[in-house]
């Protein structure tokens, strides 16, 4: 892989982790048309890293907080004060709504690995990201914030996230439009898919680091570092578009996009 090869799968991932457009839909689409391919694990995990620096940047203030009031609260117990028991209420939310991927990832994965290998599986999975975009067309003008969320709202995005594991289907579109459609507000919907993105992205990070073992790089340092910069700010760049694409109540939009790159997919395939 050169150095140029590197940033393009780099800003590919880093657009495509946050977006609701499916960054696994995206890798199989352009490995297959373009004949770029990932140079192993390594370079997964360099990307994965960027990605998570520019989930960070963003919302790392409210992650150190909800640990912080979770830690105080757990010291001080009847003593501490409602900004920590909603902290820590808040980051149970936020564990409850992982292990419904988590579960997946773990116990289905070799069978969902097998769906990579054909891109009309992901053009499949981007037909649905397009449909669950719509649905929330008109949703979250007015909702609920976080401090409404019940065990059942975390465990439903939760379970919507692990449907993102397939090909195709975008995990930050599953589980902010599952969020809209369970009563929460733009804002809260889409803090609570990004807070929930860290511990997936640290997941899969492991299970890379892990599958890696004591295996060599098999790409050099020099595209690793670019592939990782690339990842972070153009991953830092995706949030905060989404960000503003919800704030305007055009975050359906995106639904034209994936629509029309799973149909053009679909029909590669029939030709």
């Amino acid at each position: 892989m050169t150095v140029w090869q590197a940033i393009v799968l780099g800003a590919m991932q880093g657009l495509t982790e946050f977006l609701p457009v499916s960054s696994s839909g995206h890798l199989v689409i352009v490995q297959d048309l373009l004949g770029l391919v990932f140079a192993g694990l390594t370079f997964e995990i360099v990307v994965h890293g960027g990605t998570l620096v520019a989930v960070f940047v963003v919302f790392g203030p409210k992650a150190v907080a909800l640990i912080r009031g979770t830690w105080c609260w757990l010291g001080q117990g009847r003593r501490a004060t409602p900004h920590d028991v909603e902290s820590a209420r808040v980051l149970l939310l936020l564990g409850l709504a992982t292990i419904p991927g988590a579960l997946v990832g773990l116990t289905l994965r070799h069978w969902v690995e097998n769906l990579f290998s054909l891109p009309i599986y992901s053009a499949w999975g981007l037909l649905l990201t397009g449909g669950l975009l719509f649905s929330a067309r008109d949703l979250g003008y007015s909702g609920q914030t976080m401090r409404g969320m019940t065990l059942w709202t975390a465990l439903c995005i939760g379970v919507l996230q692990a449907l993102a594991i397939a090909p195709g289907v975008s995990r930050s579109g599953s589980t902010i439009t599952a969020g809209l459609w369970l009563g929460l507000s733009r804002k809260a919907a889409a803090e609570f898919s990004f807070l929930l993105s860290i511990p997936a992205i640290i997941g899969a990070l492991l299970m890379d680091l892990l599958a890696l073992g004591a295996r060599p790089a098999a790409i050099g340092a020099d595209a690793l570092v670019a592939g990782a910069v690339t990842a972070a700010l153009f991953g830092y760049i995706a949030i905060r578009l989404l960000l503003r694409f919800l704030h305007v109540g055009r975050y359906h939009q995106f639904g034209y996009y994936v629509w029309t790159v799973g149909f053009l997919v679909l029909l590669s395939q029939v030709g």
